[in-house]
């Protein structure tokens, strides 16, 4: 088969796939496969943890960290992020370049959709493990190239002479230093990405945050300088953050640099500066608070209160970032007057507002308010009127167990299966629970 046929058949496998089933469905009857699974787990396990420590290996904090390098990553990216880019910009037929793109996970979904995708890694034993999770899994349209980290940039130039239309920073701006993050995303937006292209920047853990979910796992430590940062780190409830981190000091490398590696919080100061703007306004798809990205990261306390803030303050900053995970779609411009807005559903916005306790001043955020009253004897939603499974409830009754945590915490999931035939069995179990 020649390479246009090849292109035009996935392109049609992909499309029948959209059409057939719910990318949903697709993950989680893939984290059911134990034989596929643990074949990847077992790739990551040799390849990319091949010389850590043997004791740490059987601990319950190493297989977690293999099983999440070697399926969730993937199955996150496939139940979540594939389906949003490509609602919000068609990946059909794109190719992609995949900066920090580890060991493939994130790669290799995108592939399922796009021409081609072409991964950068500055970790030989990521590449290692990508190439042989590339293998099992039987995928060809992808690849990944090992750089240095002082040449990544002008080796993805070298190589992509007219630019690209898509370039993904899955997890990657967090791991880089303030410096290295104004270089990358400038150079990406002024240097890589075509007119009319779509920079995506997903799951970054936001500076403005209150708690530090993804290093320390401690309240305010991604707000610390660096040399208070180095002084506190200790007192960690994280094992293996506070081991590395001891064994940097003791080995006299640079440890206020090992604390950006391990991965510090973002916000939009960096954006506004890499690309040389005032404001971000008209330069953004998607800002995170679409269903599937509020799936993937329910609201919590920190984006209530963020969220008050941002609309209080009347911040002109998009409200996207009031979120304590980043997830991004900028859209460069392209010379026309058309200018990139966030398409959220008002129904769903509402109900998240509901359902998380946002304000609901959100809504004038997004040009959606029309006088909308929220009130506690109200239903969430036209469709939620009653009871799911018949039950003579009263009123009073029925909102107090949509009010649950259960309830709340599987509300997103709801509306997205009230929508999706093959899904709607997924809203009467909940309803039951």
């Amino acid at each position: 088969m020649c390479p246009t046929q090849a292109c035009a058949e996935r392109t049609f496998r992909a499309e029948r796939f959209l059409k057939a089933r719910s990318w949903l469905d697709y993950a989680t009857e893939f984290e059911k496969d134990n034989k596929r699974c643990d074949l990847l787990r077992s790739i990551i396990r040799e390849h990319y943890y091949g010389t850590a420590d043997q004791r740490w290996l059987r601990t319950d904090s190493a297989q977690s960290a293999i099983n999440y390098e070697g399926v969730i990553r993937y199955t996150n990216a496939c139940r979540w992020v594939l389906p949003w880019v490509h609602r919000c910009c068609n990946l059909s037929g794109a190719r992609i370049i995949d900066i920090g793109a580890g060991t493939g996970a994130t790669t290799v979904a995108f592939a399922h959709l796009a021409a081609f995708v072409s991964g950068y890694e500055i970790e030989e034993k990521s590449v290692a493990a990508a190439n042989k999770r590339f293998a099992a899994m039987g995928v060809e349209n992808c690849c990944i190239h090992l750089v240095s980290p002082e040449d990544q940039l002008d080796v993805v130039k070298r190589k992509h002479p007219d630019g690209s239309d898509f370039v993904l920073l899955f997890a990657v701006l967090e791991h880089l230093t303030q410096e290295e993050r104004i270089i990358y995303l400038s150079t990406i937006w002024h240097e890589i990405l075509r007119p009319g292209g779509y920079l995506v920047v997903v799951d970054t853990p936001n500076r403005l945050a209150y708690f530090d979910a993804h290093t320390s796992e401690m309240p305010f430590f991604h707000l610390l300088p660096p040399h208070l940062a180095l002084n506190y780190f200790c007192r960690s409830p994280r094992a293996e953050f506070v081991s590395g981190m001891r064994e940097v000091i003791q080995a006299r490398e640079d440890a206020v640099i090992a604390l950006h590696r391990w991965g510090l919080g973002a916000s939009f100061h960096e954006f506004e500066i890499a690309f040389g703007v005032e404001s971000l306004e008209g330069l953004i798809v998607a800002n995170g608070f679409e269903w599937e990205m509020t799936n993937w990261f329910p609201p919590k306390l920190e984006d209530k209160l963020l969220v008050t803030y941002f609309v209080e303050k009347e911040l002109t900053q998009d409200v996207g970032f009031s979120r304590s995970v980043l997830n991004f779609i900028f859209k460069k411009p392209d010379g026309g007057l058309a200018i990139a807005r966030p398409l959220i559903n008002k129904e769903y916005l509402s109900m998240l507002i509901q359902s998380f306790g946002l304000d609901p001043r959100l809504l004038q955020r997004f040009g959606l308010s029309d006088g909308v009253q929220f009130k506690a004897s109200e239903p969430m939603m036209a469709s939620e009127t009653g009871p799911a499974d018949g039950s003579k409830r009263d009123a009073k009754e029925f909102w107090a167990m949509k009010t649950s945590t259960s309830w709340r915490m599987n509300a997103p999931l709801r509306f997205i299966a009230e929508r999706t035939p093959g899904l709607r069995r997924i809203v009467r179990g909940l309803a039951r629970s």
